[in-house]
């Protein structure tokens, strides 16, 4: 249990606001693979906050893959069933990470990928682009645009529970308490979308 792999500040139960931009450029692919083992608690993410870390966190982040020109693209896989909380993200916040969420979030691939988040099987596994928490269980305010922008096609599944999404956007409670529309703009550029 707890077992993750992060890019941010914070950590499992690190309360506090944090502050700061995040900035990746890899030459080929970037995969957040939640899906490795079966035990609890075993995110990845790129983003300020994670599990249970309540705060406010802010910042621009930035991921970019496919550099050297050649096997690009973007994944992030929710985890197996066996264990919850076994999310994949790129966004601040994470499960039950309550508090405001704020900061454009940028994805490009120019490696010849696509985009992929596919949600896992496992409770609060979901695979999420976006701020807050894609299970839908913490509170705040969340805000910044998302610019997407991959050689390849978007791809978005769920084929597990409600609460272990594929999403683009940000995510709140259940009744997305926090996120004003309009508020926040949304732009996919790829050859498709799945």
């Amino acid at each position: 249990a707890r077992t993750y792999a992060s890019i941010g500040h914070g950590g499992y139960d690190a309360e506090g606001n944090h502050v700061g931009d995040i900035c990746i450029h890899l030459g080929e692919q970037v995969l957040l693979d939640s899906a490795q083992g079966a035990a609890t608690q075993t995110w990845t993410q790129i983003g300020h906050g994670q599990y249970e870390a309540a705060g406010n966190q802010s910042g621009f982040i930035t991921v970019v893959s496919g550099l050297s020109g050649a096997n690009g693209g973007i994944t992030l896989k929710g985890g197996n069933a066996g264990g919850n909380d076994q999310y994949a993200q790129i966004g601040h916040g994470g499960t039950v990470g309550s508090g405001n969420h704020t900061g454009t979030i940028t994805v490009i691939d120019v490696g010849g990928g696509g985009l992929t988040l596919t949600g896992g099987l496992a409770a609060n596994s979901y695979a999420l682009v976006g701020h807050g928490d894609g299970a839908s269980n913490s509170s705040g305010t969340r805000a910044g645009n998302i610019y997407i922008d991959v050689d390849g096609a978007i791809t978005v599944t769920t084929p597990g529970p409600a609460n272990s999404v594929g999403w683009i956007g940000h995510q709140s409670t259940n009744a997305n308490e926090g996120i004003t529309l309009g508020s926040a703009n949304t732009t996919l550029f790829g050859t498709g979308f799945n």
